[in-house]
């Protein structure tokens, strides 16, 4: 019975990959031809006219689409656009075209369900600032998007230039091509364009022969890249000192909080002593002072000083309660400073989740007889306490020193950042 489950389930499953597998093969596009044409005009913006030719298979299809990005540019306008050589209104129905501007600007177009057919979509808009300045005008910009989803067989990029406007030298793809020029057109071809793949143009023309004013993003980035050499003294004073204050401030810290370990001669003794030392002097000698208040109840409750007994609560919960025997018992002082701070004037029981919420607001009575028992034994130094207590504090502020002055710079800089973003913007808008 399991074999013929388990084969019925292969089969399931070799269907639906297979189904699959068809379904995706049966709807499949790519592009013919990617053409870019590129306008410079004399004031520097650039109008760009693509032309895409897909081959839709399978299907069916009713609409394609193009994200058009508008990093290191002023922005981008949508112009128009077409599909088979029909000028398209802007809407969302078949036969129009969706804008959605922004960055990046998106162009849909809508048509009636088609498959296994060729159509010719375009698409006109201008982009401002995208020549930038320097030593040159230099143009840098994506013919092929970096993030389409189909190969290209081929893509012809014309490049068109104001008349007197010559570049410095002849213009280039990132990727083999071919060139060929014509008057003020330059033209470019290359082929085999994989998924994915991004093809960027650049040309390079004589400085101020296109624009004579920086665009605002460059200007933006060249205020970004000074404030950041400007502030970089006080971003490496805050490192070097945060590392310096904080490594201080945790040197001290551990070195105040190591233990050293003197053990004299060992000696061999034919019987146990009979000075039971309390379990809360030895959690205090070793280090462990979370566990010593719990290790007196508990030494308490087996000596018989304590009852502990299990009550039932609300709704059946489970609740222990620790009585008091009244039997006179000799106690250590810090044991007696316990039962102080447990216990109330006047009585005799406590619930055990009560227990530590009083200890911690008493916790003298229980503390401070037990270092004093420790020093009556010699075993505690009150000057390697004041020592290791004022290398703590002295660690602790080195390191909230340096984390402050880590902090103050970081505001500091993004402030002044910030700031000198706001005044190149403002800059531009006079200009």
């Amino acid at each position: 019975m399991i074999r013929k489950l388990i084969s019925a389930l292969s089969i399931a499953f070799l269907l639906a990959t297979l189904f699959t597998v068809a379904v995706r093969a049966d709807k499949t596009y790519s592009a013919e031809r990617f053409d870019v044409q590129l306008d410079l005009q004399p004031d520097g913006d650039m109008i760009v006219t693509e032309t895409v030719v897909f081959r839709f298979e399978g299907g069916p299809f009713t609409y394609a689409f193009r994200h058009i990005s508008a990093e290191r540019t002023d922005g981008l306008t949508f112009l128009e656009a077409s599909m088979d050589g029909v000028s398209m209104p802007q809407g969302t129905q078949a036969g129009q075209v969706e804008v959605q501007t922004g960055d990046p600007l998106k162009v849909t177009w809508h048509f009636s369900p088609t498959s296994n057919s060729t159509h010719t979509f375009v698409v006109r808009y201008r982009v401002t600032g995208v020549v930038s300045t320097g030593e040159a005008d230099i143009l840098r910009w994506y013919v092929i998007p970096p993030d389409h989803g189909y190969p290209i067989n081929q893509s012809t990029i014309w490049l068109n230039v104001p008349p007197n406007v010559q570049p410095l030298e002849s213009p280039s793809l990132d990727r083999a091509f071919e060139t060929t020029r014509t008057n003020n057109e330059i033209r470019l071809t290359t082929t085999g364009i994989a998924d994915n793949e991004g093809v960027i143009l650049t040309a390079r023309f004589p400085a101020n022969s296109l624009v004579r004013t920086a665009p605002e993003w460059q200007l933006r980035e060249q205020e970004t890249a000074g404030a950041v050499s400007r502030t970089l003294p006080v971003g490496l004073f805050s490192g070097v000192a945060t590392l310096l204050l904080g490594g201080l401030g945790l040197f001290l810290y551990i070195r105040a909080n190591r233990r050293e370990l003197n053990l004299s001669e060992m000696t061999l003794l034919p019987n146990p002593p009979d000075d039971r030392l309390p379990p809360a002097v030895v959690g205090k000698l070793i280090g462990y002072d979370s566990y010593t208040a719990m290790g007196a109840l508990f030494d308490l409750a087996q000596r018989g000083i304590l009852q502990i007994r299990e009550e039932k609560g609300w709704f059946g919960a489970k609740q222990f309660i620790v009585e008091l025997d009244d039997r006179n018992t000799s106690l250590h002082p810090h044991e007696q400073g316990m039962l102080q701070a447990i216990f109330k004037l006047g009585e005799k029981q406590v619930n055990l989740n009560q227990i530590f919420t009083r200890l911690s607001s008493k916790n003298k009575y229980f503390s401070e007889p037990l270092e004093q028992e420790l020093l009556r034994r010699g075993w505690f130094d009150p000057e390697r306490k004041h020592t290791r207590t004022r290398l703590t504090a002295v660690g602790l502020l080195g390191m909230f020193v340096g984390l402050v002055i880590f902090i103050g710079a970081a505001i500091a800089t993004n402030t002044f950042l910030t700031a000198n973003q706001a005044l190149a913007l403002v800059m531009a808008a006079v200009e």
